[in-house]
């Protein structure tokens, strides 16, 4: 079954342009720093990577569930006052 892809943002059609443009910046960096991860040889700078990548992806995860939650508690009250 093919889903239509706005489906899957619906939630972020009442997000501002600039809150839009900090989460692609999020997931921007967490993607460079897993390309750097790999392609990184010195042990010491690759921890210093990973630590960085896994600490950039909590913290976009974080603020896309946030996000989403924030959509998900709107739309609810919207059905409870209707």
């Amino acid at each position: 079954m093919f889903v239509k892809l706005e489906s899957h943002v619906s939630h972020l059609d009442n997000v501002s342009e600039e809150e839009l443009n900090r989460l692609l910046s999020m997931v921007v960096d967490v993607e460079n720093l897993f390309t750097c991860v790999h392609k990184e040889e010195d042990v010491d700078t690759k921890q210093v990577y990973f630590y960085l990548f896994r600490v950039r992806k909590c913290c976009f995860v974080t603020c896309y569930v946030n996000l989403y939650s924030m959509y998900c508690t709107k739309k609810l009250h919207s059905v409870s006052t209707a």
